[in-house]
Parts: C-alpha cells; sequence; structure tokens
C-alpha cells in the first residue's frame, strides 16, 4: 500500500505571479487585437459591396459591438481555460511558458497587431444623406467605452485569481489602463499600414477593390503624420476625449464593479 501511495502522480505545482499574469493578460488581449482588427474587413466589404444600402450607419455599430463582444469573449474562454489548468495543478501551454518565452510571445504579438493594416473609409462610403452623424457618433463610443469597462474587468478578474498571495486589484486595473493607452499612444505615434476605403480617388497610391466602385488609398505613416505637425494639436482633442479621459474612467468603473461582486474578499487589503 505504501508502494502505490508512492507512486501516486503529484499535481503541478505553477509559480503564477502578478507579473507573469499581467504578461500573460497582455499577450491574450494583444492577439486579440490583430484579430478584431482583420475582423473590421468584413465591415468595409458591406460598405464597398453595398450589402446594406440605407443602413450602412447601423451596421457598422452592429459589427463593431458584435465583434467587441466576441473578442472579449474569446479573452474569457482562454483565460477561464488557464485558470481551471492553474487551479487543477496542470500545466496550461501560455500560463506554464517560460518567462523568456513568454517575453519573445509579447514581442511577436506586438510586432503582429502593428502590421495588421488598419481600415477606415470616409464619408463616400455611405449613401446621400445616410453617413454616421452626432448620433451615431456617440453610440459608437458608448459601444467602445462599454466594451473597455469589460475588458478592465477581465484583465482585474485574471490578475487576482487564486492562488495569488494578496490581492492587487487596483494595480491590475492601472496596469491596464497603462496598456490600453500605449496601444493607443502607439497608433497615434509609430507607422502602421493604413487602408482608406473611398469612391473618390485621391492623389496618393490607390488600388481597386475587385467588383465594386471602391478604391482602397494606402498609408504606411503614422497619424500625426497623416494629420500633418500643425494640425496635431486641434486633433489631439478629439483623441483625449475618445481615449485619454474615457480610459481611466473604464478602469475606475471596472475597478469598483469588481469590488462589489467580490465583497467576500473585502478584508483583505487592496493595493
Amino acid at each position: 500500500m505504501s508502494d502505490a501511495a508512492e507512486v501516486q502522480p503529484q499535481s503541478i505545482q505553477i509559480a503564477m505571479t502578478f507579473g507573469r499574469r499581467v504578461a500573460i493578460a497582455a499577450a491574450v488581449l494583444l492577439a486579440a487585437r490583430s484579430v478584431a482588427l482583420v475582423l473590421q474587413f468584413a465591415n468595409g466589404a458591406i460598405l464597398a459591396y453595398r450589402l446594406a444600402p440605407y443602413y450602412e450607419s447601423i451596421v457598422y455599430v452592429a459589427w463593431n459591438f458584435v465583434v467587441g463582444c466576441a473578442v472579449i469573449a474569446s479573452v474569457l474562454l482562454v483565460l477561464l481555460q488557464a485558470q481551471r489548468r492553474i487551479t487543477a495543478g496542470k500545466p496550461h501551454w501560455l500560463a506554464s511558458m517560460p518567462e523568456t518565452r513568454l517575453v519573445v510571445l509579447l514581442v511577436i504579438l506586438l510586432l503582429i497587431s502593428r502590421v495588421v493594416p488598419r481600415l477606415g473609409w470616409d464619408q463616400t462610403m455611405f449613401d446621400a444623406g445616410n453617413a454616421p452623424g452626432p448620433m451615431i457618433g456617440l453610440v459608437l463610443r458608448g459601444v467602445f467605452f462599454a466594451l473597455a469597462v469589460a475588458a478592465c474587468y477581465v484583465w482585474i478578474w485574471w490578475c487576482n485569481c487564486p492562488p495569488c498571495a494578496e490581492r492587487l486589484v487596483l494595480v491590475a486595473a492601472l496596469s491596464w489602463a497603462g496598456f490600453d493607452l500605449l496601444m493607443d499612444l502607439l497608433d497615434l505615434a509609430a507607422p502602421t499600414v493604413t487602408l482608406i476605403l473611398s469612391r473618390d480617388p485621391g492623389e496618393g497610391w490607390t488600388f481597386p477593390v475587385p467588383g465594386s466602385d471602391t478604391v482602397a488609398e494606402v498609408y504606411l505613416t503614422s497619424w500625426i503624420w497623416r494629420v500633418g505637425v500643425e494640425n496635431v494639436m486641434p486633433a489631439m482633442g478629439s483623441w483625449l476625449a475618445s481615449v485619454a479621459i474615457t480610459t481611466p474612467i473604464a478602469a475606475v468603473i471596472a475597478l469598483v464593479v469588481y469590488m462589489i461582486l467580490n465583497r467576500k474578499d473585502d478584508a483583505a487589503p487592496l493595493q
């Protein structure tokens, strides 16, 4: 009996530090960010081929909502699976990855997120009188804000899952806000491949979208370069309103919701 007991498989102990959890969350969100950028091409196809005439604005908002929900749900499922394996003392391909390999993965995913083309379009892609107005813009901002709150909540939950020695809820919220702001700052300053759909060809490098009256204008520069140095400060007002202010607010809301839903742990220190 003693020999049989000695050969029983032992559970695998996985050291999950807070830094490792942040790195894993960042890696999963970077992959999700690239997938979301690719899925935007479906929205571009709807506009280019007039698949939803007179309803482009509604489809635009609906598609962004569906894509955002699907991407965040996928992130949650990946992290849930990893957490189940950790709780059971079993290895998980992502959670048990050596630190060096995890850093390399982060760098690769960051590069991929910069290489994946960004897709946009101008007013000529919408039927006359049906271009997105201020109300559509507000609705879209509301959708993105809600998705940001959800993403931050998932990040906080993952970073504070057991077996955590201490709760770092506030630090987790701050790390998500820093990550999100960093990605947006890179979009502003770092060169990207940007495709702008239009039915009124410009003077830049363009190529036709097969089977449609649409062309894609190709830009290989950063947002700051395209806007022009003289126009950066006026344009930054829109960025501040849509990102720099809303991201911290989304983090605060996610933090409050997490604390409300986890009151049983309130006795633990909040750091």
